[in-house]
């Protein structure tokens, strides 16, 4: 019997990917419309903080996943900006059962 994940867990799975080699975002396809658009940005108060404000989405569809606080990676540049860096796309919400 296969077990379908549901539409936030491979929304996070890509997302863990794109986490974990943050390099790799524009080889992973979107879960929702698979396009090769999907954009990872860190965003902090400063260029040297070691935790700011994962942003996912994809610039094809418009979906992603609700901003939140985490480490940065190592090696990975936070964006500094008091101006909008990402689009106002739709969130992909946990689903509740």
């Amino acid at each position: 019997m296969t077990v379908e994940r549901s539409r936030y867990d491979r929304w996070y799975g890509i997302f863990s990917e794109a986490y974990e080699d943050p390099s790799s975002v524009s080889s992973l396809h979107c879960p929702n419309c698979g396009a090769q658009s999907l954009h990872l940005v860190f965003r902090g108060d400063h260029s040297d903080d070691v935790r700011a404000i994962a942003i996912f989405w994809c610039g094809s569809c418009m979906y992603g996943l609700a901003p939140n606080t985490t480490p940065v990676p190592a090696g990975t540049e936070v964006t500094v900006s008091d101006t909008v860096i990402a689009p106002d796309f739709r969130i992909v919400k946990r689903d509740v059962s």
